[in-house]
């Protein structure tokens, strides 16, 4: 997909870059000026559905129960009277997770975004991590 969008001009996913590339890119001033480690931080950085519905699986149902969101994800979602089931597992390659988490995600996008909302405004330090500004 990548060597089609290039070939047709054509803006292709936004970039989802990890805390460390993230800062890297963040100081490049022009894509075609990158220094080495500037390209290297963009090569391997990625985007797409794909790598968002892992994010937001990693976020919302975190294999471990001590990291993630999933205790936030029931209350936020059981607040709005909706009993939601567990977010779709992303964390394995079981058929059709990622769909699953697509589809939930594109479903209901402006519940996502006052979720995202609800979990920056009730930490300690309000804001959003690296990841939860990717999602």
């Amino acid at each position: 997909m990548t060597a089609w969008w290039d070939e047709n001009n054509i803006t292709g996913p936004v970039l989802l870059a990890n805390k460390d590339n993230a800062a890297v890119l963040e100081q490049a001033n022009d894509s075609d000026d990158f220094t080495s480690a500037e390209q290297r931080a963009y090569d391997v950085s990625s985007g797409g559905g794909i790598k968002l519905a892992s994010l937001a699986g990693m976020l919302f149902n975190n294999k471990n129960d001590k990291v993630g969101q999933q205790d936030m994800y029931q209350q936020f979602f059981s607040s709005q009277g909706l009993n939601k089931p567990k977010f779709p597992d992303t964390s394995n390659t079981h058929y059709q997770s990622h769909c699953g988490a697509a589809a939930e995600l594109i479903t209901n996008n402006n519940l996502y975004f006052t979720f995202m909302e609800w979990i920056k405004d009730s930490k300690d330090k309000p804001g959003f991590t690296n990841m939860e500004k990717n999602i």
